[in-house]
């Protein structure tokens, strides 16, 4: 039963993460914009940990999101706020043949997506129905591609939180999930693991 106003709740933990200093197409505000939900959500209960630019290449980005996910249980509440580029990838797995985006799926850029690591929206789902029942999650996605939520509003001045990945992105990215479907010695990226 989900816990009442009167009953004891479980753990509160959150993640946020801002990248401004990519290497390609630098953002500004994303640090602070984590900052801010650093602070709010600690004002809420919540034990927050933080990844900011460097920090958050793919590796250790999707370690802790899927620490941060795998280890909840029920009646815990988890948030996870991305502040930096999102954008859209070819679909090496045929899972989007339909949709509004067919032949793409939609991804978030960890600091070091040159490289070809992206963290795509497959790769939540896969943590997503790993979640323990009773679990509470919430996500603010604040990247272009994250669900089409307000990216359609004009704001003056500001810079999308998008990239059109290049042909050598995009092939960096191929030959980068190619490698992570082929395990070395049985360990597995969590994406694999569906």
């Amino acid at each position: 039963a989900p816990p009442t106003d009167a009953a004891p709740r479980g753990r509160k933990r959150a993640l946020c993460v801002g990248i401004d200093t990519y290497p390609t197409a630098p953002l500004g505000g994303c640090v602070n914009d984590a900052t801010l939900w650093q602070q709010t959500l600690q004002g809420l209960g919540f034990e927050v940990q933080t990844l900011f630019n460097e920090q958050a290449e793919r590796a250790p980005l999707a370690a802790a999101i899927e620490q941060l996910f795998t280890s909840a249980a029920d009646g815990d509440e988890i948030v996870l706020q991305f502040a930096g580029h999102g954008t859209q990838a070819p679909d090496v797995d045929g899972d989007e043949a339909g949709g509004d985006t067919p032949g793409l799926d939609e991804a978030l850029c960890p600091h070091d997506f040159d490289a070809g690591p992206l963290l795509l929206d497959d790769d939540l789902g896969a943590l997503i129905d790993r979640l323990a029942p009773g679990v509470r999650l919430t996500l603010f996605m604040d990247c272009c591609h994250s669900g089409n939520n307000s990216r359609a509003a004009p704001v003056a001045g500001a810079r999308p939180r998008s990239v059109r990945l290049s042909a050598a992105q995009k092939q960096a990215f191929i030959d980068w999930r190619a490698q992570q479907q082929q395990p070395a010695g049985g360990t597995r990226d969590f994406e694999t693991d569906r």
